[in-house]
């Protein structure tokens, strides 16, 4: 199996909030170092959809297609993003973006 990162949000937890900021119209609490608290604020308060402006992009290959199904499944969020280019018995799977919050 070969995962490759294709790409990734930069400066990720300042986009997450300025667009939490956005939200609450709290554009005057914006400061320099303010992100991981705001953060915090945000998983607290259950508000986690803002975190979704942040992801990563993997290509995913040599892996079966009882792999991906099984991948899948248990991320249902995952179905719309997942191609198969072919059905061989091992074959190059990609993932577009995906949200950064959906991972442990």
């Amino acid at each position: 199996m070969k995962v490759e990162l294709l790409f990734i949000t930069l400066d990720a937890e300042k986009l997450i909030e300025t667009a939490g900021h956005t939200s609450y119209l709290s554009f005057d609490k914006q400061g320099k170092d303010t992100e991981k608290n705001f953060i915090r604020m945000l998983i607290k308060n259950g508000h986690l959809s803002v975190l979704e402006h942040a992801y990563a992009t993997f290509r995913i290959s040599g892996v079966s297609r009882t792999f991906t199904h099984q991948l899948v499944r248990h991320n249902k969020r995952l179905m719309p993003y997942v191609t198969y280019p072919n059905p061989s018995p091992s074959f190059s799977t990609s993932f577009m973006p995906i949200p950064l919050n959906k991972f442990p």
